[in-house]
């Protein structure tokens, strides 16, 4: 029989970065793809990240758009955001209080 020592509060929080990231990563693709497809044939359908925030702000400016679709849309967009806030946060390492 092989002994393994337990794990270190600090060692299974290292190991637990990468599952974050890859869950808000895909919370993240899955938001922005559902967020391009309520766009249908809008102008403001385009794909990549670069393009979704800029595309949020338009529609939530478009007047010409129901009052109740522009405020899901910027909920959306709210929530991308956060989502993107938190990949950058495990990425930095700030989440451990550790900089690579």
């Amino acid at each position: 029989m092989r002994f393994v020592p337990v794990k270190t509060a600090d060692s299974s929080g290292l190991d637990a970065g990468p599952a974050l990231r890859d869950g808000a990563d895909r919370n993240r693709t899955q938001l922005s793809n559902a967020i391009r497809g309520y766009g249908g044939g809008s102008p403001y359908r385009r794909k990549g990240k670069a393009h979704l925030a800029p595309s949020a702000e338009r529609i939530h400016a478009d007047e010409s758009l129901p009052g109740f679709g522009r405020e899901l849309f910027a909920a959306q967009a709210k929530e991308y955001a956060q989502l993107q806030a938190q990949i950058d946060e495990v990425d930095a390492g700030s989440w451990l209080g550790i900089t690579p």
